[in-house]
């Protein structure tokens, strides 16, 4: 069985990185107890919610009608393989944690909808989110390579 606390660290270590930008600061331990700081890009708030939006995405219907497919789906994935994907939630570990992080999404991400981004910065007033108008899904970097770089660059200065 995964635990919550390593989905939370994995979460965390999957944070994107401008090229060149490779030894930031420590970027802290998973229970947000050391400092240092973290960069998301294009993150979604709970597996929940995404796996209901790329059904409707692909459907058309609405994604709330998706709550037993998605739930019979976590059913198969905990009997199967012990994965709680309940615990797939990275507003906990922002919630939980007091590491500072830049959230940056891309305006028109038809993967994961930018209100994903928006949900996980008003559960922790340390965050700060970046909205990129003209970016895809992980396009933030490629829309606009020199003010990423900027943004990134001055986050783990400054954290």
């Amino acid at each position: 069985m995964v635990s919550h606390r390593s989905l939370r660290w994995s979460w965390a270590t999957l944070c994107r990185r401008p090229p060149g930008l490779r030894n930031p600061k420590a970027s802290g331990s998973a229970d947000g107890s050391a400092g240092g700081s973290l960069l998301a890009d294009s993150s979604f708030a709970t597996f929940d919610e995404v796996a209901r939006d790329r059904l409707s995405q692909h459907t058309g219907i609405w994604p709330p009608a998706f709550w037993p497919v998605v739930h019979l789906g976590f059913g198969y994935a905990r009997l199967r393989y012990g994965l709680d994907l309940h615990h797939a939630a990275p507003i906990d570990a922002i919630r939980a944690t007091n590491v500072p992080i830049l959230l940056i999404h891309g305006m028109k991400d038809r993967n994961i909808p930018p209100r994903h981004s928006r949900e996980l910065h008003a559960a922790n007033p340390r965050t700060v989110l970046w909205e990129v108008p003209a970016a895809g899904q992980v396009q933030s970097y490629a829309t606009d390579p020199q003010e990423y770089a900027r943004r990134a660059v001055a986050w783990f200065q400054i954290h």
